[in-house]
């Protein structure tokens, strides 16, 4: 009896495992590509949920800090970063995040010489918030990409 108790218990944790993985709206179409100037892969990272949910947390955040001044931050560094979020922005890369959610790398046109890398979230069915963002600066080569992806010939790719 012991024996089929610990089974289902084990079918259960191993079931709510593979849920709580394969839970989010995360689509394997590009994620884990380089940073480059591939139309389809910026026209992929584009029409994802988890990179438009960016824009939905960044003015979530602007809104819920002009109406709390005071209220704590929702990850650490968020007021350093709060000026970005009302500027417009590239998804350069995905990659799905070992410890849950996923890495987003982006870059705002307004400061083309750094990539800020997001971890995203899934905290509720379809809900993506921002745990924690970081600043990467960028090698030579990757900075020449940065500027190029930064023209008029990219402009239809921008949040």
């Amino acid at each position: 009896m012991e024996d089929i108790f610990s089974l289902k218990i084990s079918i259960v944790l191993i079931l709510f495992l593979l849920i709580s993985i394969g839970g989010s709206a995360f689509a394997d179409g590009c994620v884990g590509y380089p940073i480059s100037t591939n139309r389809e892969n910026l026209i992929c990272l584009q029409n994802h949920i988890e990179n438009r949910s960016i824009k939905d947390n960044f003015k979530r955040l602007m809104d819920r800090r002009k109406a709390c001044v005071t209220c704590s931050e929702e990850f650490s560094g968020e007021k350093n970063f709060s000026p970005l979020f009302g500027l417009h922005f590239l998804a350069l890369k995905m990659e799905q995040n070992p410890f849950g959610g996923f890495f987003s790398y982006i870059m705002f046109k307004e400061s083309p010489e750094r990539i800020y890398r997001l971890w995203m979230y899934e905290v509720d069915a379809k809900d993506l918030r921002i745990r924690e963002i970081k600043t990467i600066k960028p090698d030579d080569n990757l900075a020449k990409t940065l500027m190029t992806l930064k023209t008029p010939a990219y402009r239809q790719f921008w949040f």
